[in-house]
């Protein structure tokens, strides 16, 4: 159901306006928090101005430009910026300072703006406001087009044009099809009957001639006393030539060594002579390097010196620079089992930490830490996204902000709405000194 109207108000200036040939300036847009309104209903044509205590602001309209696509559409814009608030809004008015006149009215779901509050940096929104009649350019003067940045046309015009002729064939036709008595005429046989071609195919004796031996042939090749005469001797005989290969003394010459080789020469009492020495001696010339004070000389330190490096108090004395100047790392990660909150602490006390937030109701809740902190002298941020299909077309807006306040070294606290689709907080800054995890959540009231 659409929740925004022009107000009769408005629609007899425009009609007036058409009629006499005058411009309807549209200059303020009006932001109030009008108690019991119902988004999913649409407002009344003889919506009145809400009184002035529920009116949270009245401001110049930033932006006014045509839908170049459709020149009856005009498109007001207005920026709530971060030092605006604090205060809830449900109800948007474009009024007529030259007029007067309440033009038209939108009403969406009931939604909080703060503003800056020392290091709480407060939310910037984007308000457009699209309206749509007969010579809307010509009656406001209207002709300059609107930026992309005030109106995203996406989905307005997604399904214009959009056509499936040729595509698929009439409702019920498959059906039609399946319960043809003879769907495809002339390419099948009724069910249970064949072509002649077929039943000829299948009668003959040899329908597949050349293709395969006729049946028994390898039961019968299988079963022959010789079935390859002159290739085999008879079972358990071998031709003269086996005999005479397999009784010969040396029946592979050149490529076997005498029976006997093998073991007569491990069992030699020198098998090669002149290159080793006698069991349990040595050369002279090994002798002298295994006795040398130094066999070595510059390859290895003296004996102790690795032992006499390891014990010395100093053996490094410019480590401690070294590590020192390496880049800072990470010595400590931490998840929470179900994925709501997580920290990566730095090797020079610098922490990062974040979790998610609970959507879909209005709180103020504290955020508590798995790690702590030095003290409240941190950055800690939020991002969110917040669905409104009441405004220019719909979709979700994601913000930044920082958004918390009565920072303490263990918790910070935030505000929650109801239109938030998923939050997330991320926080910074230098740990306490004794570091670790106690669980930390993401939020409690």
């Amino acid at each position: 159901m659409p929740n925004s109207i022009i107000t009769d108000a408005g629609r007899a200036l425009l009609v007036r306006a058409l009629k006499e040939g005058l411009t309807v300036t549209i200059d303020r847009m009006i932001f109030a928090d009008v108690p019991g309104l119902d988004p999913a209903v649409t407002p009344g044509g003889a919506q009145p101005m809400p009184p002035a205590d529920q009116i949270k602001m009245n401001a110049a309209i930033d932006h006014a430009g045509i839908d170049d696509k459709n020149p009856d559409t005009i498109i007001y814009s207005k920026i709530l910026t971060a030092t605006d608030g604090n205060w809830y809004l449900n109800w948007i008015g474009l009024y007529s300072s030259q007029h007067e006149t309440l033009i038209a009215v939108c009403v969406v779901p009931r939604h909080y703006k703060f503003k800056t509050d020392g290091f709480q940096a407060g939310n910037t929104l984007y308000k457009n406001f699209a309206i749509q009649y007969a010579n809307a350019s010509t009656l406001t003067g209207i002709t300059i087009p609107a930026e992309k940045w005030q109106y995203n046309f996406d989905d307005r015009y997604a399904f214009k044009g959009h056509d499936h002729a040729g595509k698929y064939e009439p409702l019920g036709a498959v059906n039609t099809h399946n319960s043809a008595a003879d769907p495809h005429p002339g390419k099948f046989d009724a069910a249970g009957t064949a072509t002649a071609a077929v039943n000829t195919h299948n009668s003959a004796a040899s329908p597949h001639p050349g293709k395969f031996e006729a049946a028994g042939a390898v039961n019968t090749h299988n079963s022959a006393a010789d079935p390859h005469p002159g290739k085999f001797d008879a079972a358990g005989t071998a031709t003269a030539a086996v005999n005479t290969h397999n009784s010969a003394a040396s029946p592979h010459p050149g490529k076997f060594e005498a029976a006997g080789a093998v073991a007569a020469h491990n069992s030699a009492a020198a098998p090669h002579p002149g290159k080793f020495d006698a069991a349990g001696a040595a050369t002279s010339a090994v002798n002298t390097h295994n006795s040398a004070a130094s066999p070595h000389p510059g390859k290895f330190e003296a004996a102790g010196a690795v032992a006499a490096h390891n014990s010395a108090a100093d053996a490094h004395p410019d480590l401690r620079g070294r590590l020192d100047a390496i880049a800072d790392h990470v010595v400590e990660v931490w998840t929470a089992a179900d994925g709501s909150a997580w920290y990566r602490k730095y090797s020079s006390g610098w922490v990062e930490q974040g979790g998610t937030l609970p959507t879909g109701t209005t709180i103020v809740l504290t955020v508590t830490f798995p790690i702590q902190f030095a003290n409240a002298d941190y950055t800690i941020l939020k991002s969110f996204s917040i669905h409104n299909d009441g405004e220019g077309g719909g979709g979700s807006i994601i913000y930044n902000q920082a958004g918390f306040y009565t920072k303490t070294a263990t918790s910070a606290r935030t505000s929650m709405t109801n239109l938030m689709d998923a939050a997330f907080w991320i926080a910074f800054g230098r740990a306490a000194q004794q570091g670790g995890s106690d669980g930390g959540s993401g939020g409690t009231q």
